[in-house]
């Protein structure tokens, strides 16, 4: 296998701020480095320097630096609730990150990942940002799957929403998942801690259940495309 390098733009970094050992590289520096991290538009930033903030977002255990640092990485994935060409790329290196990191870092990637799976591509002028497609993004966001249930078992407090609107767009995304998510969603429906959100976690199996049934029924029972709620406001509080 030849050596890994590091494309323009992206940094492979051997251990150290990564968190990984010497001589070893994480799955989430290889992500890093498959992409040309400089030529995407970045909303005028300079994504050049997005494989350094997700580093620190994922390093960092200090909650305001993740805040800040989010701040970044945000607007370039779905500032104005609208894609870009970098966004499958920070989906992925996200979804990469979230397996091995237990920092404040964490809560605060899912966050921008259950944003990202709610933006949409520009009606208006739909390549401002660059080329991209919901779909595009979707597959990436789907590969968390089961880190997403994974800490709504686990976790606690607003993140909790974020993984429930994850797993709810994975499922109504990707058939495939349906069932898993159906499944992590009913297991949570009568914790104690999941009594503020026992109204999204309903709406939400509701339409993965219209998402499976023919057109015509599915219109009556309401549309598997209209999501249950804003998870900003109905989720995350």
């Amino acid at each position: 296998m030849p050596p890994l390098r590091a494309l323009p733009g992206a940094r492979l970094e051997m251990g150290g701020r990564n968190g990984a050992r010497a001589g070893t590289v994480t799955a989430m520096e290889m992500e890093l480095a498959r992409h040309d991290w400089a030529a995407f538009t970045g909303r005028g930033s300079d994504t050049a320097q997005l494989p350094g903030y997700i580093r620190r977002l994922f390093t960092t255990t200090d909650p305001q630096e993740a805040t800040h640092v989010g701040q970044f990485i945000a607007h370039c994935a779905s500032g104005d609730q609208l894609l870009a060409d970098a966004s499958p790329a920070i989906a992925a290196a996200l979804v990469h990150g979230i397996w091995t990191c237990s920092g404040p870092g964490r809560d605060t990637a899912l966050d921008i990942l259950a944003d990202l799976a709610g933006a949409q591509v520009s009606d208006v002028e739909p390549d401002a940002y660059g080329v991209v497609s919901e779909a595009d993004c979707m597959v990436e966001i789907v590969r968390g799957l089961p880190v997403y249930a994974e800490v709504l078992e686990h976790g606690d407090g607003p993140v909790l929403g974020a993984c429930i609107d994850l797993i709810y767009v994975c499922g109504l995304a990707d058939p495939w998942t349906r069932d898993r998510a159906r499944f992590y969603l009913r297991t949570v429906l009568g914790l104690p801690r999941f009594v503020g959100y026992r109204d999204l976690l309903n709406n939400c199996l509701a339409e993965l259940d219209a998402a499976d049934q023919p057109p015509s029924a599915a219109v009556t029972a309401g549309s598997p495309d209209q999501r249950p709620g804003d998870p900003a406001t109905a989720g995350r509080g």
